[in-house]
């Protein structure tokens, strides 16, 4: 009978089984999870470093009144909605704002009045646009939005057209008359009692109003005076800063 020696000698073993392609196939993945672990936690880094600057560059922006057009104040108003709660946020906004209004002292607060031309215009633009693409979501929206309109419930979209078309002029003429002959130098859009976040949700009601308008007519009431006022109940948020972390 051969020795253990002379049968590892001559190679008659039983040989090592290959690996299977179950096992390759989890250390492959177990190869791109480690390396996605290490580009989370780099990436997480980075981004604790940039929040902590974005939030010093913010508090610089609220309590602070902004002269400008309309392109460079808009996404700030963007940023800051989705940064802080709306009831800590209020707001003041004029129109053709010059050197004597930087400081306003005659404010008017916000009423749907003062906007109700602003209101309607926005509302057909905004049936224009999903006209455009979806012609049963813009007969939507006319329904859902039908005090804006002359036209009855249940009307065609080229019905709906000619009234648009009939009416822009106009509009756009009594808008312009609105604010450039506000008797005020701002309005107001603050929190109420019980309504902690009315204030901001008018002032957002109001930018989106804005901003749908024809570049042409809301270039007449530039400069926009903007103060975003930060107005918390508590110590304001902070973000976690915290970067110490283990390297995986």
């Amino acid at each position: 009978m051969p020795s253990l020696t002379d049968l590892l000698q001559q190679g008659d073993r039983h040989p090592k089984a290959e690996q299977s392609s179950e096992s390759l196939l989890f250390n492959r993945q177990q190869a791109y999870l480690s390396e996605n672990r290490f580009k989370v936690y780099k990436c997480d880094v980075q981004c604790r470093e940039l929040e902590a600057e974005r939030w010093t560059m913010l508090g610089e922006l609220l309590n602070r009144c902004h002269v400008a057009s309309w392109v460079e104040l808009y996404p700030v108003v963007e940023i800051i909605t989705r940064t802080f709660p709306p009831a800590d946020l209020g707001c003041f906004f004029g129109f053709c704002a010059d050197g004597t209004t930087v400081s306003p002292t005659n404010i008017m607060r916000f009423s749907t009045l003062i906007c109700d031309h602003l209101w309607t215009l926005s509302t057909h633009i905004r049936f224009t646009e999903l006209a455009e693409t979806d012609r049963d979501k813009a007969l939507c929206w006319h329904a859902n939005n039908h005090y804006h309109f002359d036209t009855k419930l249940g009307a065609t979209v080229e019905e709906v057209f000619g009234e648009i078309n009939r009416r822009r002029d106009e509009l756009e003429s009594k808008v312009l008359g609105d604010f450039l002959w506000l008797r005020a130098d701002a309005i107001s859009f603050l929190p109420e009692d019980g309504k902690p976040e009315k204030g901001w949700a008018d002032a957002r009601r109001f930018f989106r109003a804005l901003q749908r308008l024809p570049v042409g007519l809301r270039s007449q009431l530039e400069p926009f005076q903007l103060l975003i006022a930060f107005l918390p109940k508590q110590a304001a948020p902070q973000p976690n800063l915290n970067t110490t972390m283990t390297n995986p």
